[in-house]
């Protein structure tokens, strides 16, 4: 494996991790008191536009990763958006 695709693995892995904690602690509080909802909109906005090119540039590993990443900012949006004020 290249080391450009190991780096790759592991920056997703790292944001999967976070995003999966900040899903994880707003299913147990049930509140996203503390949750900027412009910064969560900013972020899936992000996610669908890199999206995008990764499909431009037809490179599998990124648009694998990026599929699951925009997944995951998408479900953090939902449950920010839901458990919001």
């Amino acid at each position: 494996m290249q080391f450009e695709n190991v780096a790759l693995a592991l920056g997703y892995g790292l944001f999967y991790v976070d995003l999966i904690f900040q899903i994880q602690r707003l299913l147990k509080t049930r509140s996203s008191r503390d949750v900027s909802a412009q910064g969560v909109a900013i972020r899936l906005i992000a996610a669908v536009l890199f999206q995008l090119k990764y499909f431009s540039v037809h490179d599998a590993p990124l648009i694998a990763g990026g599929l699951v990443y925009t997944s995951l900012v998408a479900i953090y949006a939902l449950l920010a958006f839901r458990f919001g004020k």
